[in-house]
C-alpha cells in the first residue's frame, strides 16, 4: 500500500493547496476550514509521506501533482 492509497479526497485536496506554498492560514481560508483543521490535515499528510516539515510536505505536494501533470500528458500523445 502506497501513502496515496491512503489519502482521502479531503487529504488531496489539502496537499493541493499546501503545494501552492500558502501559509497554512490561507490554506485553511481557501478551503473553507478553521487554520486549527488545515493544520491537523496537514499533519496527517506528513505523517501519510513521512516527513517532519511543512517545507518537505510542500515539496512532495509539488513533486506529487508534477508527476501527475507528466503522467496525464504522456497518455495524450
Amino acid at each position: 500500500m502506497t501513502a496515496m492509497d491512503t489519502m482521502t479526497d479531503r487529504h488531496e485536496e489539502f496537499l493541493r493547496e499546501i503545494g501552492t506554498g500558502k501559509p497554512m492560514r490561507l490554506v485553511a481560508e481557501t478551503l473553507g476550514v478553521t487554520p486549527r483543521t488545515a493544520k491537523y490535515h496537514s499533519d496527517c499528510l506528513r505523517r501519510i509521506f513521512g516527513v517532519s516539515t511543512s517545507r518537505e510536505l510542500i515539496a512532495v505536494a509539488q513533486d506529487h501533482f508534477a508527476r501527475n501533470r507528466d503522467n496525464e500528458g504522456s497518455h495524450t500523445k
